[in-house]
């Protein structure tokens, strides 16, 4: 038994310096690494990762942190400025969270992020993997974390042949998590992993040969890499399509939009009236009553909730929007149409609708308003 333990003590040094003497030499130069331990930094490029990829982040993540350069000034901000900048990232809930965490950081730990795990769990949209991210590339504790990387990494490692998406599996792999973390270079250890997976250990195609941990791999030994990690079919997404209209004012140009109430799918964002039309309904349009096959009727049900003298749907269709949201695959038209008659200056707001307002063009890039509705209305998307 003396033996079996040192064996097992020496092969995990071996494995934690053949992985560390990679990481090196060839991590990978990230903006939101090598600041001395900022956790404000940490958790924001963390937030903003979950379910999107480190390319697309990094442009969104220079702007905010220019903007939100603390956590004081991300606790003191609006929401919508917040959501602003957040725009085009998608799951807009992480965005909350990551407001909400700020201001429970600034009025329940005086500005400075714990680095107990129950304290850093209590915090808004701050989960197991977050708060060891925290722990261990900020404060450089041993602490463990577990994404898609290192996922795919610790399964082909330990050659599990269980679905990763199981308790017992993850049960699994959180435990070889928490044993492999070097107790001397956490913080270095866990961004090795996951540089490790997102580089050489990828889905397809592992590059095993140049590998620095291969002899450590029981997938790689018993050739299973392309199998491991084994994955629970994912289900088909739902189709749904929808339209909306571009209603114009003709005397300034000034578009229609309504702004969605603060709780659901896009809570609080700016919006072209859009209407149901087939399958998928993400959004809730028919129990907002915004449920219309038809384009002409669709222009009169707007006449009717709003007060309105709409002329009827100009021409072909402006454009056509193809998007995903949740685990829906939407097609949105987009037709003009403009107002025939002044207005008066009270606009009404359809229920179940938190506002609503003829706004010009220039204003409307100022506003919240989802990549879809961009989209549809032709304004750039942010790069």
């Amino acid at each position: 038994m003396p033996d079996l333990v040192k064996n097992e003590a020496e092969n995990a040094w071996k494995f934690r310096q053949a992985l560390l003497d990679w990481y090196d030499q060839n991590g990978r130069d990230l903006p939101w690494r090598n600041h001395g331990g900022d956790a404000y930094r940490v958790i924001v490029s963390e937030m903003m990762l979950v379910q999107t990829t480190v390319a697309a982040v990094i442009p969104y993540y220079h702007r905010f942190l220019e903007r939100f350069p603390t956590v004081t000034s991300l606790a003191n901000a609006d929401e919508s400025d917040v959501l602003k900048l957040w725009e085009g990232l998608g799951y807009y809930r992480r965005a909350r969270h990551l407001h909400a965490l700020a201001k429970a950081v600034v009025t329940d730990h005086q500005g400075q992020f714990p680095t107990d795990i129950n304290a850093l769990l209590a915090l808004p949209g701050v989960g197991r993997y977050i708060a060891g991210a925290v722990r261990s590339f900020a404060f450089d504790l041993p602490a463990p974390i577990l994404e898609a990387n290192t996922i795919r990494l610790i399964a082909r490692l330990i050659g599990l042949q269980d679905p990763v998406e199981t308790s017992s599996s993850q049960k699994t792999l959180w435990a070889e998590a928490t044993a492999r973390v070097d107790p001397n270079r956490p913080g270095s250890f866990n961004q090795a992993m996951m540089d490790l997976g997102a580089t050489l250990c990828s889905p397809r195609e592992p590059a095993c040969l140049i590998c620095p941990v291969s002899p450590h791999c029981e997938a790689f030994k018993t050739g299973l890499t392309d199998l491991i990690p084994i994955k629970t079919a994912k289900s088909p997404l739902k189709p749904g399509q929808e339209f909306s209209l571009i209603i114009k004012r003709p005397a300034d140009n000034a578009i229609l939009l309504l702004k969605r109430l603060n709780h659901g799918l896009w809570a609080d964002f700016w919006e072209l009236p859009t209407f149901w039309v087939s399958g998928a309904d993400p959004a809730r349009r028919c129990e907002l009553g915004f449920e219309c096959p038809d384009s002409n009727q669709s222009i009169q049900l707007v006449e009717c909730l709003m007060g309105l003298d709409i002329g009827p749907p100009e021409g072909a269709l402006t454009k056509t929007v193809k998007y995903g949201v949740t685990n829906h695959k939407m097609t949105l038209q987009v037709l003009e149409a403009k107002l025939l008659k002044p207005h008066s200056d009270e606009l009404l707001c359809p229920r179940g609708w938190a506002g609503a307002e003829f706004v010009p063009m220039p204003e409307i890039t100022g506003r919240s308003i989802s990549t879809a509705q961009r989209k549809a209305l032709k304004i750039p998307l942010k790069s």
